[in-house]
């Protein structure tokens, strides 16, 4: 029993994931994000862009909609997230962003808050085992780095600081088996109209 929760379309056409898609990026990180009066995104921007000065040739960071020297034109974003390792995704309006999926599809690994109780929306919030598809068959804490944040010890401020240290300190295995996968997920999440392959309409 319980909800019926499916993936939503992608109107962007996307190639499928191959092996050489992950040895070929050469990004260390993607974030265009609109921020907005929303919580966590203002950080994670500010302390990216100070990684994005010291070493622009591994960051792409971008504030969607502000017009400013941090925006970059939407038309390089769909090859720069292909190009990234890690995609940090922050919450938004609902317990999943399209955003989330997108990096799944173009594998960059999502890097996600995890807030008391495990959920990655909000403090004791539904957790992903709740409110993302297709959860008997794709496990997706283990496709993501989650990173706990523990609101009663520190600001986001403090979080957002980790972030990149944290990245660095995964192993080229831990990296890789996240890849991998990413790889068999993202086919579940695609709408094959043509009905050639399992997609997310066999997964329901």
């Amino acid at each position: 029993g319980g909800p019926l929760i499916a993936p939503p379309p992608i109107a962007e056409p996307l190639p499928e994931l191959r092996p050489q898609d992950f040895s070929s990026k050469d990004l260390l990180i993607f974030i265009a994000d609109g921020v907005g009066g929303r919580p966590y995104r203002r950080e994670v921007i500010n302390a990216l862009t100070q990684w994005q000065r010291l070493l622009p040739q591994l960051f792409f960071v971008a504030e969607r909609g502000s017009g400013g020297p941090a925006a970059k034109p939407p038309q390089s974003w769909s090859s720069a997230i292909r190009r990234a390792a890690f995609c940090p995704v922050m919450p938004g309006d609902n317990t999943f962003r399209i955003r989330f999926f997108h990096a799944v599809l173009v594998g960059c690994v999502p890097v996600v808050i995890r807030f008391p109780g495990g959920s990655w929306y909000r403090s004791h919030g539904p957790v992903p085992e709740q409110s993302l598809p297709f959860t008997r068959r794709i496990a997706w804490r283990s496709l993501v780095v989650e990173l706990d944040f523990e609101p009663d010890m520190e600001d986001f401020g403090s979080w957002a600081t980790r972030l990149v240290p944290a990245l660095l300190r995964l192993s080229f295995d831990e990296v890789r088996k996240r890849q991998q996968r990413l790889m068999a997920a993202a086919p579940l999440l695609r709408y094959d109209f043509e009905g050639s392959k399992p997609d997310a309409f066999t997964a329901v």
